[in-house]
């Protein structure tokens, strides 16, 4: 009986300790604010874009920062400033941000 309680307690103790780095080392998603800034990151590498939507075609999205987002199914976006998370991809050994998730900033304005 002794040995069942203490092998209960260490595997007790292992998961809380897994479970306490897992929410104390969060995996860090990283935003970018240039083209240039998208060949130091992976394929499949997280980031989070931000910028005013300045020109939308069916499946390109052109910020005014000059960062170009591929979105097959974006609602329209023009002249309103969005936050993005975006995944790396690679086509010929350019590297491109395709959407996963997009979403309007709305600016809020105070009046004294």
């Amino acid at each position: 009986m002794e040995k069942s309680v203490i092998f209960s307690l260490i595997i007790a103790l292992m998961l809380m300790l897994s479970l306490s780095l897992f929410i104390l080392l969060p995996i860090s998603i990283k935003q970018i604010n240039s083209p240039s800034e998208i060949n130091h990151y992976e394929n499949n590498q997280k980031l989070i874009v931000r910028g005013l939507v300045i020109k939308q075609t069916q499946s390109t999205i052109k910020l005014d920062n000059n960062l170009y987002l591929y979105c097959s199914s974006c609602p329209s976006l023009t002249n309103k400033t969005i936050e993005a998370l975006a995944v790396v991809s690679s086509y010929y050994n350019n590297k491109s941000l395709e959407v996963l998730q997009i979403k309007e900033i709305k600016k809020i304005i105070y009046q004294i």
